[in-house]
């Protein structure tokens, strides 16, 4: 067994984002970038479905995924920086290794980036702005409604469940007022890191897209399609292989998330 599975949980109880952290998903020969996005990602606006899909895309846009996640970045220190220990992790040298091990053929390198993630090795939208600053695209993922947002997020939270397979969540609606702290708590905080990534569009000089989960949730072609056309296709005209090499996340039934709306709202009216 090498190093990298041994650190990481057994294979049978990864989720599918930690799956992408796996040795057989590194694009092989490893390589140095020529060009590199950032998928600047809230939580709950619809991350998944598009970065699952630009790692479908075979010899194009690298393999998207969240490289700094703790989880990411237990799995992934063994393998590619040996005998460094990830709790005095250098930063610097451990997105060089990251982006050798996942820059697709075309010379793309992708990350998806939670701003909290961020936070945990510099704190500060100065440390955002930098890091940001260092990629040649920024799309940057939201959602209007906040409290759904807030709603699927606390969800996500208590069951444990960040990707969707098209099944309800699996929660007694007795406990569903025991959430109401925690949903009002992630509306404070989703609606902060919107303001904050709204600001960083206006301040940095990149080549910027905005994608609204809204968008996806209406037509997941046309969002997925626009991304792709921002990123660009070295062809002109070339078509893309599409695979199904990950799995793509399906959207649980919103009879659930509707019921813990219409709860919320009468608790927060004094209902």
């Amino acid at each position: 067994m090498s190093s990298a599975i041994a650190s990481a949980p057994d294979r049978v109880a990864l989720t599918p984002g930690q799956r992408l952290y796996l040795p057989e998903y590194d694009l092989l020969p490893f390589r140095e970038p020529t060009r590199g996005y950032l998928i600047l990602a809230p939580q709950r606006t619809g991350s998944n479905y598009l970065c699952r899909r630009l790692c479908n895309v075979r010899g194009r846009f690298g393999m998207p995924s969240e490289y700094l996640n703790p989880v990411a970045i237990r799995m992934l220190v063994p393998r590619l920086l040996p005998g460094t220990a990830a709790e005095s992790l250098p930063f610097a040298a451990y997105m060089k290794a990251v982006q050798r091990a996942r820059t697709s053929e075309d010379g793309w390198f992708g990350i998806k980036v939670q701003p909290a993630q961020l936070a945990a090795f510099a704190p500060g939208d100065r440390a955002l702005f930098d890091f940001a600053g260092s990629f040649h695209r920024i799309v940057v993922l939201s959602r209007r409604d906040k409290l759904g947002q807030a709603i699927s997020g606390t969800l996500a939270q208590v069951t444990g469940t960040w990707f969707n397979d098209g099944t309800p969540p699996a929660l007694d609606p007795a406990r569903w007022p025991e959430l109401f702290p925690a949903i009002a708590a992630n509306l404070a905080r989703y609606i902060d890191e919107d303001r904050r990534l709204a600001a960083l569009g206006k301040a940095l000089v990149r080549p910027w897209l905005r994608i609204e989960y809204e968008e996806i949730l209406a037509d997941g072609q046309a969002a997925f399609e626009r991304l792709v056309d921002f990123l660009g296709v070295d062809d002109e005209g070339a078509s893309l292989e599409e695979t199904s090499d990950t799995a793509v996340p399906e959207k649980p039934p919103a009879a659930t998330s509707e019921a813990l709306r219409a709860q919320f709202l009468q608790y927060i009216g004094g209902g």
